[in-house]
């Protein structure tokens, strides 16, 4: 019985203590994909910064236009299931809805049709709310 009993204990310990390493390279896992986001985010600031400084806004606007069609596909194959809702997609859509001089990709097409409708944006909101509202007696009729 003791045997047994020692057995267990070796295990639970075992089991223990491959938790707590599985925790510790989680967390540096989780940190270094943290950074390379960062880094690259920030990248992408100090370089759109530059180009607005520079003057050449219409060189930023291009490497938009080139960079969300391939940003979209990504974005819908590898990180929709972890994103909270449709946010990301919603704005893509929106961006074209709101530039018809720039025609919507082919290969974006698909993912954008198959969205559910999104919410009302915030001026969509304040226009409803800034519209007279209808006459008590119109109603009643």
């Amino acid at each position: 019985m003791k045997a047994k009993l020692k057995i267990g204990l070796v295990f639970v310990g075992a089991l223990f203590l491959g938790a707590i390493a599985m925790a510790i390279f989680m967390g540096i896992n989780t940190q270094r994909v943290m950074a390379i986001y960062a880094d690259a985010q920030l990248q992408e600031m100090a370089i759109n910064a530059h180009l607005i400084r520079a003057g050449k806004t219409a060189g930023l606007l291009e490497r938009y236009d080139v960079a969300i069609p391939h940003n979209t596909v990504q974005f819908a194959a590898c990180h929709r299931r972890y994103a909270q809702g449709n946010a990301a997609l919603w704005a893509v859509e929106r961006y074209y809805e709101s530039n018809p001089s720039v025609p919507v990709p082919a290969e974006i097409v698909p993912i954008l049709d198959a969205l559910p409708p999104g919410p009302p944006t915030s001026c969509e909101l304040k226009q409803r709310a800034d519209e007279p509202a209808a006459p008590a007696e119109a109603n009643a009729e």
